[in-house]
């Protein structure tokens, strides 16, 4: 995900006169398997270099302006309202209720964080209550993940199941390009400093939730 804005927190979710601006980015800019805050970013596809750059600016305007600006990244969302029906969550659901085997670029095997929706959204007010607190943390980037990756095929089999559909069969089909093998964040600075981890343990409950048989 990716996008910005400026808000107003106050601990205990009040209304502040302090303003604060937060940057919200995708685990893509990472070249690392387990994302953490030391790891170089990637470069040379356009979406991801732009990204990265939001990353740097941010930063910079905190270091020179002393902005306080923090960057937040969240790995795969899912949940509630989502209409991207490319993605792996909500498609491979919206398949199986139709009865139509889903399909992935990938070869199955890829890790990643699958974290729910309701994690990302308690993050962000946890995350500008403790900016609020402590402008010390301006400039710095927060991973919001589980840290439980879990592969693509076997998350693809459990929402079969769920959705009582494992007679189905999930077309891998393997043609992804630059597709990062293993990915997902490293939550330790948001554990440390904010307090914050993941409460939805990867699937089974949060996708019980998501799937909703007719």
């Amino acid at each position: 995900m990716g996008g910005a804005g400026s808000s107003q927190a106050k601990p205990g979710g009040q209304a502040s006169d302090r303003r604060f601006v937060r940057t919200r980015r995708t685990d893509r800019t990472r070249d690392a398997s387990s994302i953490r805050r030391t790891c170089r970013f990637r470069d040379g596809i356009r979406t991801t270099s732009a990204k990265s750059c939001a990353d740097l600016i941010a930063q910079s305007y905190a270091i020179t302006y002393h902005l306080p600006v923090v960057i937040s990244r969240c790995a795969n969302l899912y949940g509630g309202g989502d209409m991207n029906w490319n993605r792996l969550v909500p498609g491979t659901i919206r398949s199986a209720l139709r009865g139509r085997a889903s399909g992935d670029s990938s070869d199955g095997r890829p890790l990643r964080d699958y974290p729910y929706v309701q994690d990302g959204v308690a993050a962000y007010p946890r995350l500008a209550e403790a900016l609020d607190l402590d402008r010390g943390l301006a400039g710095l980037a927060f991973n919001f993940g589980h840290a439980e990756p879990i592969g693509v095929l076997e998350l693809v089999t459990k929402i079969l199941a769920i959705a009582d559909r494992a007679d189905l069969v999930p077309e891998i089909r393997g043609n992804a390009n630059h597709e990062i093998p293993d990915q997902y964040l490293d939550p330790t600075r948001a554990q440390r400093v904010l307090g914050w981890r993941a409460q939805s343990r990867p699937p089974r409950r949060p996708l019980a939730r998501a799937v909703v048989v007719p």
